[in-house]
Order: structure tokens, then sequence, then C-alpha cells
């Protein structure tokens, strides 16, 4: 009971600090709506516990649960800029009168939130990566208050070049805890999974309008690998969710011009670079989209600060310091291409996993088939900067399985299905709004 509680405060607390970054950038004007506006406080709030514990531990302070919940004190200073309590966060329940077969799809979305948190919270972590690479570091640093001496040193943890933002928050609920309290400490998850199915839901009213939300967000609630991954430790889905928040904010910005969807969707982006290595290139790759969309629009010049701004706060600290001290970087992220004949064979091969992956043997229900819109002429035009990234998400899997070391990973199949559940949200959310037409008024960027 008490480490329910106190995780409960914990997420709180990160929702209030996500809230009070919210207020402070204008957030309250930002399109969305309440699921977009809870989404984000949520991602930013963990974006800054996690970003904040790194920047003490660097500075080599001993956190205290106090300290560590610093950056609540942005929400006072955002109410206080935003005029008071008329810019609080307001939950207001939508009066929504479904039709049968949508009933039927919020149902089906219900039964299996459910089911992820019952099995979240009563179970330890016992996923072998979650529990060696990335929740046994963050007992460490819990019972540390930081990084101990010999923290990079080899690989007694795992790699030592992976990323720590997951791991710091939930070194911050087991701080809070008092304890290492497995099933709490891994309470966010259940609340990653939610984040996608509501980050899902505003992408494809913005993308297509009401129509598209019901059937959109069963397909991609009820995807099998999600669900498990709801329930687990593993970083896979803490990186879709936070794919999926800078391309839905980005969306946002597109549609109704609000640069606070701007700012939302770099921080969201930014902090990808924290979750896992894989987030890097897809950090770039959200960026390159923007670049583009902003010179098409004419906006770059007006626009370029408030994107980097945040994405360089949230992405900057970690890399600096993880190049700057020299930790050494996983030996299977490191470029080394094959031969022509060897590169092609690989090439072969990851088409080959993957579409037997995702159509065969793989845990996606019927998301799959939401995809093959796309392949329709015109269809990713309709499905626009969602379908761009879900492409071009899976050349950068492509090249890394091609050119890295990671091809071994390929072929024994312990990573291309957590890739792929990366990316298919994202694409599945584009295939289903493609099946639409795009709501009046198009883009204003």
């Amino acid at each position: 009971m008490k480490g329910g509680l106190a995780a409960a405060i914990t997420i709180v607390l990160m929702l209030a600090s996500g809230e009070g970054l919210l207020l402070l950038v204008g957030g309250r004007r930002a399109a969305g709506g309440i699921a977009a506006r809870l989404a984000a406080a949520f991602g930013l709030g963990v974006a800054l516990i996690a970003t904040w514990s790194l920047l003490l531990a660097i500075a080599g302070a001993h956190a205290s649960s106090l300290l560590l919940a610093a950056p609540v004190l942005l929400y006072p200073a955002g109410r206080l800029r935003a005029g008071g309590s008329g810019a609080a966060l307001r939950i207001a329940v939508p009066r929504i009168r479904p039709g049968a077969a949508a009933a039927a799809a919020y149902a089906l979305v219900a039964v299996h939130v459910v089911y992820v948190f019952r099995h979240a919270l009563l179970r330890p972590i016992h996923g072998w990566d979650a529990w060696r690479i990335w929740s046994f570091r963050a007992k460490v640093i819990a019972a540390e208050g930081g990084f101990p001496a010999d923290f990079f040193a080899g690989d007694w943890a795992g790699f030592p070049g992976y990323p720590l933002g997951i791991p710091f928050v939930e070194a911050f609920i087991a701080r809070a805890i008092g304890y290492w309290h497995e099933p709490m400490i891994k309470s966010i998850f259940p609340l990653f999974y939610v984040g996608v199915v509501a980050l899902a839901a505003v992408l494809l009213r913005a993308s297509a309008g009401r129509r598209a939300v019901p059937a959109g967000i069963a397909v991609i609630a009820s995807m099998p690998l999600l669900v498990h991954h709801g329930t687990v430790a593993y970083m896979d889905l803490p990186l879709a969710f936070f794919l999926l928040a800078a391309a839905t904010h980005l969306v946002l910005w597109e549609k109704e011009g609000r640069e606070a969807n701007l700012l939302i969707a770099a921080a969201h982006a930014g902090f990808l670079a924290q979750v896992k290595n894989e987030g890097l290139p897809l950090l770039l790759l959200v960026t390159a989209v923007y670049l583009w969309r902003a010179r098409r629009a004419g906006t770059l010049r007006r626009t370029w600060p408030r994107w980097f701004a945040p994405l360089l706060f949230f992405s900057l600290p970690w890399l600096l310091f993880k190049y700057g001290a020299g930790v050494p970087e996983s030996p299977y992220h490191l470029f080394a291409p094959p031969g022509p004949a060897a590169l092609a064979g690989r090439l072969l091969d990851f088409i080959r996993l993957t579409l037997a992956g995702l159509f065969l043997n793989g845990s996606w229900g019927i998301a799959p088939f939401a995809l093959l819109p796309l392949l329709v002429p015109g269809a990713r035009g309709r499905a626009g900067t969602p379908a761009l990234l879900f492409g071009g998400g899976l050349l950068l899997f492509g090249a890394a399985y091609c050119l890295t070391g990671s091809h071994d990973f390929l072929m024994n199949g312990t990573a291309l299905g957590r890739n792929l559940l990366v990316l298919m949200p994202l694409g599945a959310a584009a295939g289903v709004a493609s099946l639409f037409p795009e709501p009046s008024g198009g883009p204003r960027v």
C-alpha cells in the first residue's frame, strides 16, 4: 500500500512538472485537446525528472528525494506566468455518444488498458534485458544517489553506453518509495501504453477527423506486443511514446500553426536520445522532417530557434557527458559496413525478416494490415508526416542492421520485433488516417 501511494505521488509530481513547463511555454494554447495536454504533461515530466537527475549525477551530488523533485517548482512558476488559476489544467469528461461500432472499439481499448495495469502492477520485473541492462542500473543509481565511481567500467550492468533517461525515473520512484519495489518501479510503463493510445487518438483526429479515431485506437491498443510491453520494463515502449508524441505535435503545428505545439514536439524529440541509442537517429529524422516542412511553408527562419532550443536542452546533456567522459559505446552499434555482396545479403535479410515479422510470425494482431493503405498511390500524401516518419524509421533500422554489428540481433530474432514496436503505432495511425479524407482547412504552416 505504501509503495503504491508513493509511486502515485511521484507520478503526480512528474505530471505537475510537465504541466508547469507547458504553462511556461504557452502550452495551454496548444492544439490537441485534453488527451494531448495530459500526454504532453506526462512526457515532459518524465523528460524533466530524467534530465535533472542526470545533471545532478554529473555534478556528483548525492541527490535526496526532495532535491530530485525540484522540477515540480515549474508548476507554480508556470501558473504565475500564465496568470493564475484560469490557465490550470482542467479535466472535463467529454460527452461521447458513439454508435455501436465505435462503442465496441472503445470497450476493447478499455479492456486492454485494465489488463495492462493489472499485469504490470502485480508482477516484478522479469524480462532479461529489462532487469539486467535497464532496471538494475536504476537500482544502483537509487542506492547510491547517483553514479558510483566504476559505474561505466566494463559491462557489469549491460552496455555502459546505453542512455539512462528512464532508469533515472525508475530510481526517482524508488527513492520516493524508500526501497526497491519492482511492481511500483515499473508503474510508468502502463502510463506509456495509455499515452501511446491517447496520442494515436489525437493524431488520427488531427489527420483524418473524429470518425477515424475508434477504429484506429482499437487497432493500435490491441497489438499484442504493445500490450505486453505495457507490462514489462523495456525501453522500446517509451521510445515509441516519445516518437509518437513528437510526430503528433508536429502534425498539430502543421495543421494549426501554433508554435507551442512545435516546442512540445521538439522537447519530446530531444528526449529520444536519452531513452535508447536508437533515439539519436530518430531525433535526427524528426528534425529533418521539421526542417523540410518549415522550409516548404516559409517559416523556417522564424521557427528554427523554437525547435532547436528544447531539442538541445533534452538531448545535449547526455550526449556531451557520454562522449566527453569517454563512456564506451556498444560494439554492436559501431559503423562496420561489410563488402557489397554481404551488404546485399543483409538488406535481403532485413526485408525478408521484417515482412515475416509483420505478417506471419509477429505479435501485431491486425495492425500490419493497417499499413497496406500506405502502398496505395496518393495515400502517403494524405497520411503526411506520420507516414514519412514511419518510412524513414524503417530505413534507419534497415541501415543499422546492414551497416553495423546489429545484424547479429536481426538474425537471432532478439531485436527486430522491438524495433518495429517503436514504429508500429505511428505506421498504423498513418495507415488508418489515409483511409479517410483530410479534415477541412488543411495545413496552416
